[in-house]
């Protein structure tokens, strides 16, 4: 009776500890749709992925190129004022 018992613990904490390592995963709330596909992966983002590549570019910062012309820009300006 007792071995049963230490045996369904045992079986019991087994399982709750594969229950937290699966719900602490992270779920992307937009996954990549490419990226376990057997197809080469740009030949994806121009077919099946490419609805998710436009929302992932609408979505990201703007790149380093586009700040600093848009910074040298506003110093410019900030020196024609002082010129003025």
């Amino acid at each position: 009776m007792k071995n049963l018992m230490y045996t369904t613990i045992i079986v019991l904490c087994f399982f709750a500890n594969i229950g937290l390592a699966v719900a602490h995963e992270k779920h992307d709330p937009d996954p990549d749709p490419c990226l376990y596909l057997g197809i080469p992966y740009d030949f994806c983002l121009k077919t099946i992925g490419k609805e998710w590549w436009d929302r992932q570019k609408k979505n990201a910062p703007p790149s380093l190129e586009s700040r600093i012309k848009e910074l040298e820009k506003r110093i410019k300006e900030l020196e024609a004022k002082a010129k003025a």
